[in-house]
């Protein structure tokens, strides 16, 4: 894969706002795009070897952008940094989380982590389990 693969999902059907997703062919490549537009907005680059990044903050209506890359796609990376996506969209929203209003690093790297592995292993049980196949997982639901 060459290139960098984009879209957009949105967290309530269709609706606005959404989170933009890019699949990059390395992590090198992602680091480093993520890096130049970090530098840019005036904010520090994310250090070490991410499996992903997920960029907040953004204007209009794309509340986050999820960097992923082909070296380390599993869906625990996938679920990690669409929960830091999510609570971008909660705070755009209104929603407050946190009873001081703010976003705790901490606090949310936690909680990413935790829903990381709690998705790859729900997952890897409901297939070993024969309940499910991976194209079962990536259907709509309505």
């Amino acid at each position: 894969m060459s290139g960098v693969v984009t879209f957009r999902v949105w967290p309530v059907n269709g609706r606005r706002p959404w989170v933009r997703v890019r699949v990059f062919a390395t992590a090198a490549a992602m680091r480093a795009t993520c890096a130049s537009e970090d530098i840019g907005r005036g904010l520090r680059p994310v250090g070490g070897a991410p499996y992903g990044i997920t960029q907040g903050g953004r204007r209009g209506r794309e509340v986050a952008t999820v960097n992923l890359h082909r070296d380390h796609l599993t869906i625990e990376v996938v679920a990690h940094e669409l929960l830091h996506a999510t609570l971008f969209w909660a705070a755009h929203v209104g929603l407050r989380l946190w009873p001081d209003g703010r976003v705790h690093v901490e606090s949310e790297e936690a909680l990413a982590y935790a829903n990381g592995r709690l998705m790859w292993t729900t997952t890897d049980r409901l297939i070993r389990g024969g309940l499910v196949t991976g194209d079962d997982l990536c259907t709509d639901n309505p």
